[in-house]
């Protein structure tokens, strides 16, 4: 496989992994830690900063509302709220 057709699906690999990895580990981390959200470590706080940064965009922002949200259904009834 030639090196630029294996670097594209490399990105396209990271791309659509990373934002789709926030749910889970949101979804650890709020139910292992005393403080929900706010109990992670900094690295990660860090690690998904920038899907923060998109996410003010309104379209982004209210997919990833309603993905989170999907990860957090049954956990906590007024986390959407």
């Amino acid at each position: 496989m030639k090196p630029a057709r294996m670097a594209a699906m490399v990105l396209t690999a990271l791309f659509l992994f990373y934002p789709l990895s926030s749910g889970p580990v949101f979804r650890a981390y709020y139910t292992t830690s005393t403080h929900g959200l706010l109990g992670m470590p900094s690295t990660v706080q860090e690690f998904y900063l920038p899907l923060v940064w998109i996410s003010k965009c309104p379209p982004i922002g209210k997919f990833f509302e309603w993905y989170i949200t999907l990860w957090m259904h049954g956990i906590d009834p007024n986390f959407a709220n």
